[in-house]
C-alpha cells in the first residue's frame, strides 16, 4: 500500500506473516552475503549491519535495469528492526528510509512490516513512478524472505 503523508513525502508499506521466529527472519534478513541466493529485489548486498554502517546494494527487481545504492544503516535492533537511509548529496532534494520491522504475533511466527518512506522536493515529480513501481518488488522480496526463513528455499 502506498500512502501520502504530505506533498513531499510518500510511504510504501507491505506486510507478510512468516512461520518462523523473529530470530530466524532476522538471520536471513541480515545475512547480506546470501542475498544473491534468494532475494529477487536486492540482487547483492554488502556492508556492516550496525547503525552508521555503510551498505552497497544492487537493486534489480525483474523487469528493471537495476541500480547500485550506497545507503547508511539507521537501525539494526536485533530481531526487531533493520533500516537504512539513502539520499542524494542534498537530502532535502530526495532521500528515503527503507525499513523492516519484525513483530512476534505468536510463538514461532513473525509479522514482517516492510516499507520505504520517500521524502524531498522531487517527490511530487516521482509520485507516479513510486506508486507504480514500489509495492510489487517489495511483495516479491517478502515472499522470497518468507520461503527462505521457513526453509522452503
Amino acid at each position: 500500500m502506498v500512502s501520502e503523508k504530505s506533498m513531499f513525502s510518500i510511504t510504501a508499506r507491505t506486510e507478510i506473516e512468516i512461520n518462523a521466529a523473529p530470530e530466524r527472519v532476522w538471520e536471513v534478513l541480515t545475512d547480506l552475503d546470501s542475498y544473491r541466493e534468494w532475494n529477487p529485489m536486492i540482487r547483492s548486498a554488502r556492508g556492516r549491519v550496525e547503525p552508521g554502517g555503510p551498505l552497497k546494494l544492487h537493486f534489480n527487481p525483474p523487469g528493471t535495469r537495476g541500480a547500485v545504492f550506497f545507503p547508511i544503516v539507521l537501525a539494526a535492533d536485533k530481531n526487531r528492526r533493520f533500516s537504512w537511509r539513502g539520499r542524494l548529496r542534498l537530502p532535502f532534494i530526495f532521500c528515503n528510509e527503507h525499513y523492516f520491522i519484525l513483530e512476534e504475533p505468536g510463538p514461532g511466527r513473525t509479522l514482517l512490516k516492510h516499507g520505504m518512506e520517500f521524502r524531498g522536493v522531487v517527490v511530487p515529480l516521482l509520485r507516479k513512478a513510486i506508486m507504480k513501481n514500489t509495492e510489487a518488488p517489495f511483495m516479491l522480496m517478502n515472499r522470497a524472505l518468507k520461503e527462505r526463513a521457513e526453509g522452503l528455499h
